[in-house]
């Protein structure tokens, strides 16, 4: 039973469950500073995630160009995708691939697509 519980042994628990509490709230500070910086678009304005929009448009001809690029693999999963054709094309710029084709004009996003990182892209 609770009351049988030594004070010392109740006193160690919660200085654990506040510790395991304070560096929850650490993480996720730290992560809604990261998630929560806006990118700058082509005139310095700061863009947060809602405008790092893509067209479908801009879908299909991302793939069309993929299919295109005699490197390209059907079967390249996300993981590869990213690193291989993503951070390339965006180093250096500060921004992602969305907000990067649409840098004059940010597109705002109406629609989320999900994806497994370890799919294939196609």
């Amino acid at each position: 039973p609770f009351s049988k519980v030594q004070p010392t042994a109740l006193a160690a628990a919660v200085g654990k469950i506040k510790a395991a509490q304070g560096a929850v709230e650490a993480w996720n500070t730290e992560t809604a500073k990261i998630a929560g910086m806006p990118q700058l678009d082509a005139k310095g304005a700061p863009r947060f995630g809602e405008h790092w929009g893509i067209s479908r448009e801009q879908c299909q001809q991302l793939l069309h160009d993929l299919r295109m690029d005699p490197h390209w693999d059907p079967k390249t999963c996300m993981y590869d995708f990213v690193s291989e054709y993503v951070k390339p094309r965006t180093k250096g710029s500060g921004m992602g691939l969305a907000l990067l084709m649409n840098r004059d004009a940010p597109l705002e996003v109406n629609k989320m697509v999900s994806h497994c990182w370890a799919e294939n892209v196609e």
